[in-house]
């Protein structure tokens, strides 16, 4: 009963692992490991209850083992790269051909007498009977032995790969001790295969969905491990009912009460757990790539270098997915126009151009509707497949990197259209290019505006690129020119969100510098609530955009900071620094101005405050004001957080500085801001 049971455990585990195998080699390998175990299962239990066929089953039993070792080796090659030199595969097979030749067409390990058992009986064997199982216990060693040397050498995920494989073979070397009963030894009182074999599937199964099939993710947790809960409910009755007939206790109505019980407590112990344990292996891992990519996605946002973009993005590939290795090639027409699995196209026999034979998924990048070639991933490092799941990071990653270039490609056509109005109201481009000084560096006291979209890195998750690249350059466009029209110096542009100066390169008296950066203010809002109605009626959005903004005013250094071949015109110091701080504590739709600011304000809107937050970067706690803009200047009720004003803090948007500490530190400034801003 427990070996046909085995039979039939090993086929369905056999079944489900080529269901889910995307390696075609090694789905093909163990499916003929899974079938040598269940047809050594079945000759086990033919040689012990069908006397007339037990020789021809012994036979069957002695070739299954040898090909259960044999592919077994062989699949450990596929899952783990182990070594399996052209030497020892001539080896090993010429090995195996002679044992199972001789088995069949000689008499020379069976000496023609039957033992008998009280749980069965098996073909009497001579000496030579035991080259069969040793030549097996060889296979087997060598695969343990070479796995547990490689596994010291080899990173931690590819350790714990092998030790299971490893551990697997240690459990298919028990069903050697089956071999014992041809020699009238008897040590178990039964056969040993019978737990053996599905157990070293199990392992050898479990290897195979965990390293090689991650993309199997939900359904392993959700059917894998019921599944297994289910067969280790049976596989408990089965023990208690075999313990309790070698009792002698067979007899009585609730004879089988015990074997019953046994198999409800196994799944009602483990039937809640073990599917809570896979899925949170499964999102643990899904967790981290998903932290790994917002990062990712924050590097590129920040960066207008279209090189340095493309680094960053395939830098992220390896980090992300695991790449072995990621790049840029010139624009070729996907067949999807999306996600082009190379992979599958060559398995599936399609064409696939030459310059990305090495390679094995594309996503095509485009800005603007301009196509600028494909990012492009080769094989995972450690032999490992690419899931569902990661091929949607890497989708992902090329809407980042789309709008990322296409926000660097508008920056660069400004910059080229303009020189001094890419920064410089149009009114105030004549009077600095008159006589005004714009070169060297200068310590005033100026109003820093910066302003972003709330959850920007997350709307360019679920959008697509060429609809966020036109979401984006509208509205930067909208914002310039909001800009422009109360005399702000654009100072940069990051990602979603911009630096706006009052007082340079051309003073201006405090108050009017805090009274335009607020009028300003007040614009670029009303102008986002325009373009919200455009964008939701054009169906670019499903939900309108907010933006956030932070204002101050104090002094800096304000000049042209780089080297002869580049130079910006920006500010630089504490101030800069704590403008920025409060743009990230502002609530979506509200502006945040400093005491000093709030100060110069007039006349005065409805506000709530001033209160007192922390901001990194700055010791002592900062005086601030909050003004609605949503209703034109009433009060702020609350936070983003849902808590108290008071309890507001800076710390939960590290957008613009964190690299930059040294930016103010100590009343020193530092040049380089602008290398450092990343959006929300």
């Amino acid at each position: 009963m427990s070996l046909l049971f085995a039979a039939l455990l090993s086929g369905a585990i056999g079944l489900f692992v080529v269901r889910y195998t995307e390696d075609p080699r090694l789905r093909v390998a163990f499916l003929g490991l899974a079938s040598s175990c269940a047809i050594l299962a079945l000759g086990l239990w033919t040689e012990m209850h069908v006397p007339a066929k037990a020789t021809f089953a012994a036979r069957v039993n002695m070739t299954a083992a040898l090909a259960a070792a044999s592919l077994g080796l062989y699949s450990g090659h596929l899952l783990t790269g182990l070594a399996l030199p052209r030497l020892w595969r001539w080896v090993i097979g010429t090995a195996v051909a002679l044992n199972v030749a001789t088995v069949w067409l000689s008499d020379l390990y069976f000496s023609g007498e039957m033992i008998r058992y009280e749980w069965g009986h098996y073909v009497g064997a001579n000496p030579y009977f035991a080259l069969n199982p040793l030549l097996g216990a060889a296979i087997g060693t060598y695969a343990v032995v070479a796995m547990a040397i490689d596994a010291g050498q080899a990173p931690a995920v590819e350790r714990n790969r092998r030790l299971y494989v490893a551990t697997s073979y240690g459990l298919l070397s028990l069903a050697l001790l089956d071999y014992l009963p041809h020699f009238g030894i008897d040590l178990f009182g039964g056969s040993v295969s019978a737990v053996a074999l599905p157990a070293f599937l199990t392992l050898f199964g479990y290897a195979c969905l965990r390293f090689r099939l991650m993309g199997f993710g939900r359904a392993l947790g959700a059917f894998s491990a019921r599944a297994l809960v289910v067969a280790l409910a049976v596989a408990a009755w089965l023990l208690v009912e075999d313990l309790r007939l070698r009792a002698g206790l067979a007899e009585g109505e609730l004879s089988s009460l015990p074997s019953a019980l046994a198999a409800i407590g196994t799944y009602a112990v483990l039937g809640p757990t073990l599917p809570e344990m896979f899925e949170r292996w499964i999102r643990a891992d899904e967790r981290a790539a998903q932290v790994a990519l917002r990062n990712a996605a924050e590097a590129l946002h920040a960066e207008l270098d279209e090189a340095r973009l493309w680094r960053i993005a395939t830098e992220a590939c390896r980090e992300v997915l695991g790449a072995h290795h990621a790049a840029q090639v010139p624009a070729i027409a996907s067949p999807t126009g999306g996600l082009w699995d190379l992979a599958e196209s060559r398995r599936d026999g399609g064409p696939v151009p030459e310059a990305l034979a090495p390679y094995e998924c594309a996503v095509p990048i485009a800005a603007g509707g301009a196509p600028l070639g494909l990012l492009v991933i080769a094989p995972r490092e450690e032999g490992k497949l690419y899931t569902p799941e990661l091929l949607q990071l890497f989708r992902t990653l090329g809407r980042h990197l789309s709008s990322a270039l296409a926000a660097a490609r508008s920056a660069a056509e400004l910059e080229k259209r303009h020189s001094l109005d890419r920064f410089l109201p149009p009114q105030l481009v004549d009077q600095v290019l008159e006589g005004s000084e714009i070169s060297g560096r200068h310590r005033r006291e100026i109003t820093v505006f910066f302003s972003d979209l709330k959850d920007f890195s997350t709307l360019a998750d679920h959008m697509d690129a060429e609809d966020l690249a036109t979401v984006l350059d509208e509205y930067l466009a909208v914002m310039a020119a909001c800009a422009f029209r109360h005399g702000g110096t654009v100072d940069k542009f990051m990602g979603d969100g911009m630096m706006v100066l009052f007082g340079a390169p051309v003073e201006l008296d405090p108050s009017r510098q805090v009274a335009a950066a607020f009028a300003m203010g007040r614009d670029m809002h009303a102008e986002l609530m325009r373009c919200n109605t455009s964008w939701l009626e054009r169906g670019l959005l499903e939900a309108p955009l907010r933006c956030r903004m932070g204002v101050h005013l104090g002094a800096a250094t304000v000049g042209s900071f780089g080297d002869t071949t580049r130079a910006d015109y920006t500010a630089i110091g504490r101030t800069v620094n704590l403008a920025s701080r409060l743009e990230s504590a502002a609530t979506a739709g509200a502006m945040l101005l400093s005491e000093a600011a709030w100060e110069m304000l007039e006349p005065k809107p409805a506000a709530s405050g001033p209160r007192a937050i922390r901001v990194k970067g700055f010791s002592e706690a900062v005086m601030v004001v909050e003004v609605s803009l949503a209703d034109g200047g009433s009060a702020v009720a609350g936070t983003d957080s849902g808590g108290s004003p008071q309890a507001t803090t800076a710390l939960g948007h590290e957008r613009h500085l964190d690299a930059a500490e040294a930016v103010g530190r100590d009343g020193h400034d530092v040049p380089g801001l602008q290398e450092v801003v990343r959006p929300s």
